[in-house]
């Protein structure tokens, strides 16, 4: 890779990253190669975080492999915009939650859906139950 400055890697990784910023955690890590880009991390408990990645991924693979041996960390969790399914072709591992984002004037104009309706009590089931199975898809 040719090598760049950190504000060329940063303008490169807003460019090309899918959201327009690049906003860092006070609690996060950031590592830097002129000839591999960045990471930003953190981590919590045993599980690194892996928040923002640009550049050489196989190189950045192997530093997070050391520092994870280093530090006794167990499991890398990873945040992309993209498909998931790419990076769990190179990388490994499985999907394990999804995130959402609301703006608070989203969330304040966004009306409550009726509740389903709750079993009478003694009749059993947690109320949580609806008649909409079509709503839970495989497809992704």
């Amino acid at each position: 890779m040719e090598s760049r400055s950190p504000t060329e890697w940063q303008e490169w990784y807003v460019q090309h990253g899918g959201s327009g910023d690049l906003e860092l955690d006070e609690r996060e890590t950031v590592l830097f190669h002129p000839e591999h880009g960045f990471i930003t991390f953190f981590t919590h408990g045993d599980i690194l975080e892996l928040h923002h990645a640009v550049g050489d991924g196989k190189y950045w693979q192997e530093v997070l492999v050391k520092i994870m041996k280093a530090h006794g960390l167990k499991k890398l969790r990873a945040f992309t915009r993209r498909n998931p399914r790419a990076w769990m072709r190179r990388y490994g591992g499985r999907i394990r939650g999804y995130y959402m984002e609301a703006d608070v004037e989203e969330l304040i104009k966004t009306p409550h859906p009726p509740a389903p309706p709750s079993p009478p009590r003694g009749e059993g089931g947690s109320g949580m139950e609806t008649e909409r199975k079509d709503v839970i898809s495989s497809e992704v």
